[in-house]
């Protein structure tokens, strides 16, 4: 179980009227690509569809599915140069990416007052295959896009 599965269990849980729904792309993952192809092996299936000699309709076939997990920790870093309010996502022991610095201060501040709830990562693109117009197909390394999604009580 992770960070948010335990700290913000309730008897009570927030309503559509009483939340406010945020989600953001985690630019710093693109730095983290080895952390992150390194945690999908451990976790995410690969794609049957990743094999397939048909592609069908499609025109790109990612090695791995979408993967979405509540499974995380958001920590803190204290000692990051950059921002003093530095937090990171950490999950089966890899540094996934950080938070944008211009959310850090606000998440830091709700985490300690439990006002995140339901928080869940998504992780997608990665290695795929390609089919071009002429029916080549080639393979690409494309980059580990993580997007961090969540909703904050308002009160």
């Amino acid at each position: 179980m992770g960070f948010f599965s335990e700290l913000f269990k309730e008897p009570q849980q927030p309503t559509k009227d009483n939340t406010t729904y945020y989600e953001m792309e985690l630019t710093s993952a693109a730095y983290s690509q080895d952390e992150i192809k390194r945690y999908m092996q451990k976790v995410a299936p690969i794609s049957m569809d990743y094999f397939a000699d048909n592609f069908g309709d499609r025109k790109i076939l990612f090695k791995y599915d979408v993967y979405r997990t509540c499974d995380f920790n958001i920590l803190t870093d204290n000692k990051n140069e950059h921002d003093p309010n530095a937090m990171y996502i950490f999950a089966k022991l890899c540094r996934l990416s950080y938070v944008p610095q211009r959310y850090s201060k606000r998440i830091r501040e709700w985490s300690k007052t439990n006002k995140i709830y339901n928080p869940t990562l998504i992780i997608h693109s990665g290695p795929c295959k390609i089919l071009h117009n002429n029916g080549l197909v080639s393979e690409e390394d494309c980059q580990f896009k993580l997007t961090l999604k969540f909703l904050v009580k308002n009160y």
